[in-house]
């Protein structure tokens, strides 16, 4: 049954990837030229960030300083300089998360 209340096919409008029990997100994606990451709660001291181009290679590994629940970095300082899909690593205290983004121009 879909929202509607249907049990025949209709037009699928849009799909919401929601990942269950995550800290983190990429906010806008596609990104231009700041990568916004949202935290779901407030992280004092930094985060650990890797981050890997669309051929698997790590192109950035450094520790960002975080104030608050959103860390904003130029593209250029994460080694981000073409359009494509890149993957970020990002590590705290307790897990690793796994955040895909697109990065146009």
């Amino acid at each position: 049954m879909d929202l509607v209340g249907s049990t025949l096919p209709t037009e699928i409008v849009s799909v919401n990837f929601k990942i269950e029990n995550a800290e983190a997100m990429i906010f806008p994606n596609p990104v231009q030229d700041i990568v916004n990451i949202v935290l779901e709660s407030e992280v004092l001291g930094g985060i650990d960030i890797e981050v890997f181009n669309q051929n698997g290679q790590r192109i950035f590994k450094g520790k960002i300083d975080t104030y608050g629940t959103q860390v904003n970095i130029p593209a250029t300082e994460l080694n981000i300089k073409n359009r494509g899909s890149y993957t970020i690593l990002y590590h705290n205290k307790i897990r690793t998360e796994t955040l895909r983004f697109v990065k146009v121009d």
